[in-house]
């Protein structure tokens, strides 16, 4: 509820002469770059003046003039002091120095500095207490106070804002800084900080009202550091103020209770109407509770802000909006009712330069589509939205500038469209046209690989004309105004709590400057590329008649499709229907015979509801037509009881031989569609007799449906042997092929159920459909039923999605079952988990099985392995490319033990297992172990006699789940991109003999059918790390022509949790399953790594790239 302005004024009257002892702003600049979960992975600490900057020492003599007595002054807490317990740095310890020494001196009024490590009580984000010893911050803390004992100036907050942390880790913490302040004889005031963000509104729930009531000071000098901001979610980002003083009232009355003192750190308001009186009613609320608050400071000053809507630094000779109020109630003026205006001519030196924009080696010439009227956004775009519900094809709104369609989107609660992918800081300006019902949005630029956001712009300000939902209004945000960042994420989002209709049209980001003319007429899209003439047809071509033609596929997605379904209308031609069941907005998607040089595209269509679009596409070509709404070229009213006849003209579509296509659900939930007699007319006329169907030949297999969920008959084709043999485990009749030892695989027939009580732990790790699909693959998903409990293990797509990584584990004495929906066989592979007294489930036989002779890939046992440091040594230096290679070519020539490959059949003897099918009989089928295709190459290496392998004590798991997320890069400056070399043959280290030879390891490579290699090196004897777990690891980076782009052998390990998108996808896999001590070679596929827009000026495009990985520490539950 609003606080009413008029009530306020009225408690206030006569309470002027009431002052808290302390009131300023925020200086902020010096913490830029550093996250609120800790620094980001690369950049850090980062540049002066680029990542960073100090701030202007030039307006001291301007707040001076304003009255204010207190700056808080902002730092990075690693850019000062590198490693735990450490020496400070001393250029950055000077930037601090410069603005204590210039702001405390006599010339500018002894103006008190209060030292704000704005690291929300973590270290390299390692939360205290926990992840990273107390000892380090007690030791920083030591130093400060020694440093600034002697300048009663000086204050000491402890920490910017802690929070996601034990409530006792923190104030034992805050407790331990205290007494070290305290025994270096230092006397200056402490403010002592909660953990939740220090919030003023939730001090007393969050917990931090009963802990912070034992905090003690043995000069009883200190105080509590609140924060409060008054939009709805008190966050601070939103320019809405939903909230007044009365967020103070339970804090105030905690603080008179315990007889405590606080200092608000942090507050600030937008110039936003809703935020009219806010700033007053709030410092007339401190003044007239000064025994309990002793002080403010404003959120923000500094010379990067820009237009960011808290800023508060000075523009020339010009206040800030909210300057204006403040300095009413600075310590220096006496009359809290001045009047708003400035009192004389002030000059304000030039400040600190903001970053400049490089330019770039090439500049950008490619505008970026985020939006232009298809049926989702632009490619490389995710959606990243919150509290929005999106029509991607809706005809709601204006008519479209370009394409067929609106993107239209209903916000609710502060919800906001939110899009993240492609990089555009180089670009020119965000362009789009917008319909809406009012102006109360916002448009922000982020970097999530900074991380870093910039100022918040109303709508009013970057679009002209009148907002309404009739027609559209032009936007226009210069990307540089909002300064230099590797800009990849665009929001709009609501400053309303009521549900708003945005519509959104031709949405583009654009690479060069607007042309000094401005068009007139129709906006148009950009012009298609020439193309030669369609061939001339002469007869209509048949697609479905009752049964698909021959050469044509289902490409489908989200949807069960049915080709000889009996519901539905009566045939229109034929004795069947085809039948789409779509949800999540699927798509029945055909492709096959060109069809660009028809008139027409002839179909009848049947359904519940006319939700549903129509694009054609060209494969062939790589192009992507129009999103049209089926009451374009149906008409009158779909229904599920009758046909309506259809007919779309191919000659309107844009001169492109087309070979797909798709009918779209605009639909989350099930939307069923039936059609019939669909065909491509010569003439562009109706047909008055069908044409023949000529169906699809079946080889290798033919299928049967009834309906959809009809049982499917196969006949296999023989499945042709692979190099990579398998250890074949007897199953009762009637048989599966499942292989065994080392890894494991089971082939999933559909419709089928398996059921198994598990005698040894094993894990499923992929799943993948079958090399061979049948015609009319379906969608088909893999179902578990276990402990009682059925779920969904994967759904698989093909064309689409035709394998998954999984992680699943099975404990000995398990009962599970394992069955599939779908008419596509699915093959699942993993491997068994050994535990250590497993030594013996494999005999000297076996070993010798599992075991390759290649000698030059072994070494001595006593090889040295000193070649990674352990931990911080002092040395942060980057060492050259020579040593680095040096030390790569060392790592490879090492003692090389891994995990086994699925050794060559033999008769030895098998591990049993347990497997009862509940369906009729079938022939035994071979089973395709999708993850060791391939791999003919390495088996024909393996010609030589095998030796023995030392019994394996554990064995690790092979794959890891995955995670869709991009490592965090360095802004790239966009250089002429330089191409892959051929891939060396790396020539692996020989040993001389040693006087009594031991059996040697050989490394083998393990392929994953996402094309990610995983050697083991060394296998390591620590805790395994697994998804969630934060891991520290040494790593030497290198292109496959050798050149070396990346290393972490010296000084602090590069640490990472696991699993969760902070590195790229073939390192969240690669590096899961290792164990603390072991190296793992990775070679990772372009798309598990940058793809094809690499990382400048390092990593080209599509670049494999080689790793060489030891796992040092792994921390986490």
């Amino acid at each position: 509820m609003l606080f009413s302005r008029l009530a306020t004024a009225l408690s206030f009257v006569g309470l002027a002469a009431a002052n808290v002892k302390y009131a300023g702003v925020n200086e902020a600049s010096l913490e830029f770059g550093l996250g609120v979960f800790g620094p980001p992975e690369t950049n850090y600490p980062g540049a002066y003046d680029k990542q960073y900057t100090a701030p202007n020492t030039a307006t001291i003599p301007y707040w001076s003039a304003q009255g204010l007595n207190a700056f808080r002054l902002c730092f990075a807490w690693e850019r000062l002091q590198a490693e735990a317990e450490g020496p400070f740095d001393e250029t950055y310890l000077g930037y601090l120095d410069k603005w204590i020494d210039a702001s405390t001196s006599a010339e500018n009024g002894h103006i008190n500095v209060i030292l704000d490590p704005h690291n929300y009580a973590r270290f390299y984000g390692k939360i205290l207490g926990s992840e990273e010893p107390t000892a380090t911050f007690v030791d920083l803390w030591r130093k400060l106070a020694n440093k600034y004992k002697s300048n009663p100036n000086v204050i000491f907050d402890l920490m910017n804002e802690p929070h996601d942390l034990p409530i006792d880790d923190w104030y034992s913490s805050a407790q331990a800084a205290i007494n070290a302040i305290r025994e270096e004889g230092a006397e200056n005031l402490i403010l002592v900080p909660g953990i939740s963000w220090t919030g003023a509104h939730s001090w007393v729930w969050s917990g931090n009202a009963e802990k912070a009531a034992a905090i003690t000071d043995p000069l009883d000098n200190f105080a509590f550091d609140m924060h409060q901001y008054f939009d709805s979610d008190y966050s601070g980002t939103s320019e809405i103020c939903t909230n007044n003083t009365e967020v103070f009232t339970a804090a105030t009355a905690w603080l008179k209770a315990n007889n405590k003192k606080a200092f608000l750190g942090e507050f600030a308001v937008s110039t936003d109407k809703t935020c009219e009186g806010v700033i007053e009613d709030t410092l007339r609320y401190l003044n007239a509770n000064s025994e309990q608050w002793i002080g403010w400071t404003w959120w923000a000053a500094g010379p990067w802000w820009g237009s960011y809507m808290y800023s508060v630094e000075p523009k020339g000779t010009s206040h800030q909006p909210q300057t204006y109020v403040l300095n009413k109630f600075f310590p220096g003026n006496d009359n809290v009712d001045a009047p708003e205006v400035p009192t004389g001519s002030i000059t304000i030196p030039a400040p600190s330069p903001t970053p400049t924009r490089p330019v770039p080696t090439e500049q950008p010439t490619n505008d970026i589509p985020v939006f232009v009227g298809g049926s989702s956004i632009g490619a490389g775009w995710e959606n990243w939205s919150w509290e929005t519900t999106f029509e991607y094809t809706s005809t709601v709104g204006p008519a479209p500038l370009v394409g067929t369609n609106n993107l239209v989107a209903t916000v609710a609660t502060y919800g906001g469209i939110s899009f993240k992918g492609n990089f555009f800081e180089y670009h020119d300006r965000f362009e789009f046209y917008l319909a809406a019902e009012s102006p109360l949005f916002s448009v922000r630029f982020d970097s999530t690989t900074e991380p870093f956001e910039s100022a918040a712009l109303v709508l009013s300000k970057v679009c002209t004309g009148t907002f309404s939902l009739t027609s559209f209004v032009k936007c226009v945000v210069p990307v540089e105004t909002l300064g230099w960042h590797a800009w990849d994420r665009i929001s709009i989002f609501s400053n309303s709590a009521a549900k708003q209709t945005l519509v959104i049209s031709n949405a583009v980001i654009h690479a060069l400057p607007e042309s000094t003319t401005e068009p007139t007429g129709t906006i148009t899209a950009t012009p298609t590329t020439t193309r030669g003439p369609l061939p001339t047809q002469t007869s209509d071509l048949p697609i479905y008649n009752g049964a698909l033609a021959a050469a044509w596929e289902n490409w489908s997605w989200n949807v069960v499709l049915d080709t000889a379904s009996t519901k539905g209308p009566a045939p229109v031609v034929g004795s069947a229907n085809l039948e789409a069941v779509a949800t999540e907005y699927g798509g029945l998607s055909l492709k096959g015979v060109a069809f660009g040089g028809y008139k027409a595209f002839v179909f009848y269509v049947a359904g519940a509801t006319s939700n549903w679009s129509l694009r054609f596409d060209s494969v062939a070509e790589d192009a992507e037509g129009e999103i049209i709404p089926l009451s374009t070229y149906c008409p009158g009213t779909i229904t599920a009881t009758k046909w309506t006849e259809c007919k779309a003209d191919l000659t309107k579509t844009g001169g492109i031989n087309w070979d797909r296509f798709s009918f779209l659900s605009h639909a989350t939930g099930e939307q069923t569609l039936y059609l019939s007699n669909i065909y491509a007319s010569a003439s562009g006329a109706v047909q008055t007799t069908a044409v023949p169907i000529t169906t699809t030949s079946q080889t290798s297999s033919t299928t049967t449906t009834t309906t959809k969920t009809s049982t499917t008959t196969t006949t296999a084709k023989p499945v042709t042997s692979t190099t990579c043999s398998v250890v074949t485990i007897t199953t009762q009749a009637p048989a599966v092929t499942v292989t065994g030892a080392a890894s494991t695989a089971l082939k999933v027939e559909p419709n089928r159920t398996y059921s198994q009580t598990v005698d040894s732990t094993f894990r499923i790790s992929n799943a993948a459909l079958s090399a061979h699909l049948p015609a009319g693959p379906k969608r088909t998903s893999v179902i578990i039923a276990n402990s009682g409990k059925e779920f969904t293990l994967c759904n698989l797509i093909p064309t689409h999605a035709e394998s998954s990584a999984v992680d699943i584990t099975f404990e000995a004495g398990e009962e599970i079952s394992i069955s599939s929906v779908g008419n596509v066989p699915v093959d699942l592979t993993g491997n068994y988990v050994f535990e250590e007294d497993d030594e013996d489930m494999f005999d000297e036989d076996d070993e010798d099985m599992l075991m390759g002779s290649d000698e030059d890939d072994m070494m001595d046992e006593d090889e040295d392995e000193g070649e990674w440091e352990s931990g911080p040594e002092g040395e942060d230096e980057e060492p050259s490319d020579s040593e680095m290679a040096a030390e790569l070519d060392a790592l490879i020539g090492r003692k090389k033990a891994q995990l086994p490959a699925i050794p060559a059949a033999t008769d030895k003897k098998t591990k049993k297992a347990k497997i009862v099918e509940s369906t009729p009989a079938q022939e035994a089928k071979p089973a395709v172990n999708g993850a060791e295709k391939g791999k003919k190459k390495e088996e024909a290496k393996k010609a030589e006699p095998k030796k023995k392998e030392e019994p394996k004590k554990k064995e690790e798991a092979a794959a890891a789940s995955p995670a869709a997320a991009k490592k965090e890069s360095a802004k790239a400056i966009a250089k002429q991109q330089q191409k892959e070399q051929p891939v060396k043959q790396e020539t692996p280290v020989k040993k001389e003999a040693a006087p009594t030879p031991e059996k040697k390891k050989e490394v083998k490579k393990k392929v994953l059918p996402n094309g990610l290699a995983i050697e083991d090196v060394e296998v390591g004897k620590g805790p395994v790390c697994k998804n969630g777990k934060k891991v520290s690891v040494r790593y030497i980076g290198k292109l496959t022509n050798g050149k070396v782009f990346d290393s972490n052998t010296k000084g602090r390990p590069f640490t990472f949790k696991l699993g969760a998108g902070e590195v790229i996808r073939g390192w969240d896999m690669g590096v899961n399953g290792m164990a603390v001590g072991g190296t793992r070679k990775l070679t990772i596929p372009a798309a598990l790594a940058y793809g094809s827009r690499g990382a400048p000026p390092d990593i080209p495009p599509n670049a494999t790239l080689e790793f060489e990985v030891k796992l040092m520490e792994v921390k986490g539950k």
